[in-house]
């Protein structure tokens, strides 16, 4: 019932409120207004009751300011891994994630280096998360692929 997308949609509505120091019902009323859908159908797509229509998906993006969303929706379509990976593909496949966490660490403070955000920087800052979020989702993804092959 909670996909991906569904949870990334919630997470990013629960950032939006604390950002802006608003209740999540205002945020949903506010967002329905924006995009001209009924609050029970956000609920909807918020719950995984309903799935996102694609065309949504850069609409949401937008009000968020944040491609996580998308992002969220492009780890879906990776391939899934249908064979089982040994410890070395797992170990690279970990660091792999690792090093753009830290990529994105080093991004943060070089933004700041001079003492202010220019619009440049935040938008690298913000392409940077999505990678993280991505690889994050990638991880999941994989664990629920091994699990399910232990399960069945």
């Amino acid at each position: 019932m909670h996909s991906p997308v569904a949870l990334t949609f919630y997470a990013e509505i629960k950032r939006l409120a604390v950002d802006k120091g608003i209740e999540i019902g205002k945020v949903m009323t506010k967002l329905a207004g924006f995009t001209g859908l009924d609050e029970r159908q956000l609920y909807n797509y918020r719950t995984g009751k309903t799935d996102i229509p694609s065309l949504l998906i850069p609409v949401f993006c937008k009000q968020f300011e944040s491609n996580a969303l998308a992002m969220a929706v492009v780890a879906m379509c990776e391939p899934g891994d249908t064979d089982e990976r040994d410890a070395f593909d797992l170990t690279k496949f970990c660091s792999g994630t690792i090093r753009n966490m830290l990529k994105g660490g080093e991004e943060f403070l070089d933004a700041f280096d001079d003492g202010r955000i220019d619009g440049h920087e935040l938008i690298k800052l913000k392409n940077t998360r999505a990678r993280i979020v991505r690889d994050a989702n990638r991880l999941v993804e994989v664990a629920s692929h091994a699990h399910e092959r232990r399960c069945a």
